[in-house]
């Protein structure tokens, strides 16, 4: 019945339309397929559906960063995390919570970095490591963050711990085989 992952949920959407999980699995599918546009749209339904889900607004962020709305997707992404921070202070701890917000101010410091503003960039990553010190890609963007500033001892740091935490990290992998020349 369905060929893909992108034909189910095309389905979904189809059965159910009023339902905004399925237009954001939709708009997953469409990213992976690499269909921006659709992506964009189907976070936008499902957000208009008042699907909620933290995980939802993040990806809406990094597809406005995809379609180089840097700009709208700084200010939405800091929107987002000073919701998120709001809701986090008021109710008990939750860790996959704290993980989609490492990933908001991770991309919102990749935003920075698209930009120029490279201490931003770092400030942003930075606190998503203090949400999630075990978040390998945050590591990775502060390595590459901090070679953007000349700092390579703190790069090499920044990789390494990327690879304590995934060690088939390959882009992590490559540029400490590239350092060590």
């Amino acid at each position: 019945m369905w060929h893909d992952e992108l034909s189910l949920w095309m389905d979904n959407v189809k059965k159910s339309p009023q339902k905004g999980r399925v237009h954001h699995n939709l708009g997953l599918s469409y990213k992976k397929a690499g269909f921006i546009d659709k992506a964009l749209e189907e976070y936008q339904n499902s957000l208009r559906l008042n699907y909620t889900h933290p995980k939802t607004f993040l990806e809406f962020g990094i597809v406005l960063m995809d379609k180089g709305h840097i700009d709208t997707a700084i200010k939405y992404l800091q929107a987002v995390s000073a919701s998120m921070l709001n809701h986090r202070a008021k109710s008990s701890y939750n860790a996959e919570f704290d993980m989609i917000l490492s990933e908001i101010h991770t991309y919102l410091g990749a935003a920075y970095g698209a930009k120029g503003m490279t201490d931003k960039e770092i400030e942003q990553i930075q606190i998503a490591l203090k949400l999630s010190p075990l978040y390998a890609d945050a590591h990775y963007r502060l390595g590459e963050a901090y070679l953007k500033k000349g700092l390579k001892d703190r790069a090499i740091t920044e990789f390494e711990m990327t690879l304590s935490i995934d060690p088939d990290h390959i882009k992590a992998r490559k540029y400490l085989n590239e350092l060590d020349k």
